[in-house]
């Protein structure tokens, strides 16, 4: 045996860079799926890429090959993985596939802007639903009070109206008060 044959091969710095950096960009994205918590049909997909990817470099860096063979042209081919190319093909096979969550029908979202008045923020979500909005024993102070929350969901206009208090400033000493839907395309909000 010569000495190049007897040598045992050592980490392969070039793919354990690589594998270092995806998994560095996985890890953030990962951190980044689940401050989002409701990810799109393409995060998901890369998110279910690079994971696998990442650490398949990583444990390619070690060892590893994929080689394919094949007898007679194109019939007959053989695809074989070890080492991390083994880990990226299995992880990514039998990664589970995740399923978009479930809408709410009928559900209405809307974003204000912050610091926008009480007045200001119950006429926008009227004005979504094309319906006008009166406010009733409410005083100055109340219908200018600003909104801080600026993401508002519901089932309905009247559920964004009812939970709008929620967002203002100081919320907990807001006054509650009831929303009635009139059939002629009003909400009448009145202290209670």
């Amino acid at each position: 045996m010569t000495n190049s044959e007897n040598k045992t091969k050592g980490i392969s710095r070039p793919f354990f860079v690589v594998g270092l950096c995806l998994m560095f960009y996985a890890f953030y994205i990962s951190t980044k799926a689940f401050e989002l918590k409701n990810l799109t049909n393409d995060q998901r997909f890369i998110l279910l890429w690079i994971m696998p990817l990442s650490s398949g470099f990583i444990c390619g860096s070690f060892a590893g090959a994929i080689s394919a063979r094949t007898k007679k042209g194109y019939a007959g081919w053989a695809v074989a993985a070890t080492g991390g190319f083994a880990v990226w093909v299995l992880s990514y096979l039998f990664l589970p596939s995740i399923q978009e969550p479930p809408k709410l029908k009928d559900a209405v979202s809307i974003s204000l802007i912050k610091g926008i008045p009480f007045k200001s923020a119950v006429d926008i979500i009227a004005q979504n639903n094309n319906s006008v909005a009166e406010l009733i024993g409410f005083n100055k102070e109340q219908i200018k009070r600003k909104i801080v929350n600026t993401k508002l969901s519901g089932d309905n206009h009247r559920i964004l109206l009812i939970n709008l208090r929620f967002s203002t400033e100081n919320s907990e000493s807001f006054p509650k008060y009831d929303v009635i839907a009139e059939g002629s395309g009003k909400y009448v909000l009145q202290v209670q």
